[in-house]
This record gives structure tokens, sequence and C-alpha cells, in this order.
């Protein structure tokens, strides 16, 4: 696929994009897409999710009418809809599965492999899935924890503080249960009366992306991965498939306080796609109107922050 930067950026500038709000199911239209649902009951809140529910933190994403959810990943999936008849993805770090359902909204029959490591979470994603058969697509959710080794590991779950956006009704009347589960979890953080009941601890499965697709015999031309910094090992654990299949990936960088969490920055993991013969286009995915460039791992501009980068075969 070949990836013009001016295209794209005119695209994420006038993309058209109508995010709806209800108490128990939100909605997302996008210009030549299909519709999307998203669960926004107040009977799927829980302390042990991001934001506290998928409909807080839609509403916290789509603040205004002007202003969706990073708008370049969804030009980005525009664009791909000229090129390329479907979608085989997979999607590392999937939460709510806005990434992946945009992505089957615009290209019919979408393929996705969903890899989300919070048990909790998967439940919403599954709700999520189950909202949506008008996209006709084939997606399986693994609770598989994605690195450069495969073994087993036990993972532990806590608690996130809880936010809630601006909504109506059934929201209305969360923000009591809200604010009393976050004050009942920031005592206890201060007194240091944390007990077991605000953990979950799992035993997991790690797995390779490789050994992953040869297994399912699943051949992707798109891989996403937002983890909070441990994209290079990810990576490293996907070789044979890039290698292979040639995928395009979407890769979003973060911070030093997350990169450094395995001792890799964004600019090692634009050096791993290199040698294996990508080109990167870089910018700011939350902001309708931001420049993107072409770069490499010596470009002088600031990517050590929270971004993305767009990685394509040199040979495309």
């Amino acid at each position: 696929m070949k990836i013009d930067i001016n295209r794209l950026e005119r695209i994420t500038a006038s993309l058209d994009i109508r995010f709806v709000d209800g108490d128990e199911k939100q909605t997302l239209l996008i210009e030549g897409g299909k519709p999307i649902y998203f669960s926004s009951s107040i009977d799927d809140h829980s302390e042990n999710l991001p934001g506290g529910s998928c409909g807080e933190n839609m509403r916290a994403a789509y603040p205004g009418p002007d202003q969706p959810y990073e708008p370049l990943i969804t030009a980005f999936f525009q664009l791909m809809k000229e090129q390329q008849q479907s979608v085989r993805m997979i999607d590392v770090g999937a939460l709510w599965g806005h990434t992946s359902l945009v992505a089957a909204s615009l290209m019919p029959n979408a393929i996705v492999h969903f890899f989300e490591m919070n048990p909790i979470t998967t439940r919403a994603l599954s709700k999520n899935i189950e909202l949506n058969p008008q996209l006709g697509g084939d997606f399986q959710i693994q609770n598989i924890l994605l690195s450069n080794i495969d073994t087993t590991t036990q993972v532990t779950f806590k608690h996130y503080t809880v936010r809630y956006g601006g909504g109506k009704g059934g929201t209305e009347i969360s923000r009591l249960k809200i604010l009393r589960e976050n004050l009942k979890s920031a005592l206890k953080r201060i007194f240091g009366h944390e007990g077991k009941g605000d953990y979950i601890t799992l035993q997991m499965r790690v797995a390779t992306i490789d050994n992953y697709c040869a297994e399912k015999e699943f051949a992707p031309n798109l891989i996403k991965i937002d983890v909070e910094g441990s994209q290079y090992d990810i990576l490293k654990g996907a070789e044979k498939v890039i290698a292979q299949h040639r995928p395009l990936l979407l890769v979003e960088f973060d911070t030093p306080d997350s990169a450094n969490n395995i001792g890799k920055s964004n600019r090692d993991v634009i050096r791993l796609m290199e040698s294996m013969g990508y080109q990167c286009i870089w910018g700011d995915h939350r902001r309708r109107k931001s420049p993107l460039h072409q770069i490499d791992a010596n470009t002088h501009l600031e990517i050590e922050v929270n971004s993305l980068g767009i990685f394509y075969p040199s040979e495309a």
C-alpha cells in the first residue's frame, strides 16, 4: 500500500464522524462506513476497567462534535479502504475494540484477532462485538500476553481510578457510585490497607505473534500495537510474520516513562523496523491538523512522546 502523506493529512482534517451518546448504547457514525455500537450500560461499570466502563471512556474520547478520537487512525483506514479490499488485522492492546471496529466499519468482512490481557476488559470487548453483527466480520478475542517469548506468567491487575464523562441518564445515576469507589480506593492507598480484594492475579499465556499466527494459519495485512511500553518485544516476536507477509503496522509511541519499561525507546522501535525493510510516517494521532513527517531513527524531532508510527514496507 502506498501512503501519500499529504492526502492522509487532508483526510484527517476533513473526517466526518458523529458520536451519539446513550444510556445503554452509544453510536459512532463514520462517513462511508457502517454504524458502530458501544455498550454504555451502568451495569458494565467496574473498578477494574480503565475509566470505569467503555461508556465513560467513550464520552471522554469524544468531547465535542469536531473532536473525534484519534482521527489519524480513522483517516488511515479511509486511505487503506481505497487501496485494499479487506483487512486481516492483529489488534494488540484492543481495550474496547474501538480501533478495529472502526476498521471493520469501513472495510467489509474484516478478520480481526483481538489481544487484550485484562480479563474484565475482555468481557467488555466481547459485549461490544456482540452489539455489532451488522459489521459482518470474523472477530476472535485472545486473553494472551504478547511478547518475544512463549511461556506462562502471573499477571496482577490493580483497580483503576474511575472517571466519568458529562453524559446523562444512567451516567448521572452512576456518579455517586463512582465517587464512592474512588474515595474508597484512595483511602486504602493513603492508609496502606489495600487487600487481596483490590487485585486480580491470573496465570496467563505469553506468546509471540509468530507462533500464534503459525498455530492459527493467519496471515495479517495489518498489525496495530498500543501496549504502553512493550512494543519492541512484541515486534521482536513478530519478525517472521513481518518478513513473510509484509503487513502495515500502526504502533503507538510512548513517553520515556512507559517506553523504558523494557529499556527501549521509540527510536529503538524505528531502528528495528528499518532493519526489517520498513519506513515510518510519524505524527500526533490525536489531533485533526497535526503535521505528518517521514522519519528515520536519526530524525531530529522530539519523537519520545505519545504519538503514532505508521510503518510500511520500503518496497511498497
